[in-house]
């Protein structure tokens, strides 16, 4: 149940962060998508990490190696994916990113037969495949949606790490870590590579703050902060070491069923806001 509780946040942040990338580029024109993607990642968990740097409060003085160099590989894989999965988005709807964002539920348990020398059983294969079948027609995605473009391609690459990072997290040696030491330790390395990557493909140094300083940006910045980012993943990084890897991902599968339902009025809503170009899906 209470990793249920994440797919909210992860839903709505795929229309989000589309609008984001939108009004960033009406603020800074003509930049690389790339720009746009890293840009905006490293604002969302530099704020992250600020927030859970103050509900750490005095938790930072028992902060272990072990706890770090946790954070630090789950940072690295889970800001690869979304890295991948926020440019991508330039390029594909909403609603199919959603949708192929969901591969992992097929990698994982792919990989743990090959690992464990074991076949799923029976009952996890039929429930991966009822996801996979049930995701695709409340995500209203069909055969004629797909196509192998950039924004797909980079979509299915991001879910190589992000099945890399779930089970990455279910190692036994971690299982009495700080979620949120963990967490802080994870935003904290998504941030600074970001803003690496930010900075290299910025047209100019000050296109950094003025594809993020507008009103709305900061406002759907904020909704990503706290709804996207700081509560799925400290209860993500919490709770599902009391369960299997592959119980997790299909789990987190609800996470295309909000989007699918999110972008029938939001982008219509955000785009009377904010005066961008982004059409209700149907």
């Amino acid at each position: 149940m209470w990793l249920l509780l994440t797919t909210p946040g992860w839903g709505l942040s795929f229309p989000v962060v589309k609008a984001i990338a939108l009004l960033q580029a009406q603020a800074v024109p003509g930049a690389s998508s790339w720009f746009y993607a890293a840009n905006s990642l490293a604002a969302r968990f530099a704020g992250a990490s600020l927030l859970v740097l103050i509900l750490c409060g005095r938790q930072l003085k028992f902060f272990t190696g072990s706890e770090a160099r946790q954070g630090a590989v789950l940072g690295i894989l889970a800001g690869g994916g979304m890295l991948l999965q926020y440019d991508g988005l330039s390029y594909t709807s909403a609603s199919v990113s959603a949708f192929l964002t969901q591969f992992y539920v097929v990698l994982i348990p792919l990989f743990l037969a090959l690992w464990e020398r074991r076949a799923p059983s029976p009952r996890l294969l039929m429930a991966v495949a009822l996801v996979v079948m049930g995701v695709a027609l409340l995500a209203d995605v069909g055969l004629r949606d797909l196509r192998l473009g950039r924004g797909e391609a980079e979509t299915l690459l991001s879910t190589v790490f992000f099945a890399a990072q779930i089970l990455y997290l279910q190692k036994p040696e971690f299982r009495d870590h700080n979620a949120l030491r963990v967490t802080l330790a994870m935003f904290a390395t998504i941030a600074v590579v970001m803003a690496i990557i930010a900075i290299y493909h910025a047209p100019q140094t000050r296109d950094l703050l003025t594809a993020m300083q507008t009103l709305p940006v900061l406002q759907l910045l904020a909704f990503l902060i706290v709804a996207s980012t700081v509560l799925p993943f400290v209860i993500m990084n919490a709770w599902q070491k009391h369960v299997g890897a592959s119980e997790a991902s299909l789990i987190y599968s609800t996470e295309p069923v909000v989007t699918g339902l999110a972008v029938l009025a939001l982008p219509g809503w955000m785009s009377a806001m904010w005066g961008i170009e982004y059409s209700n899906e149907s």
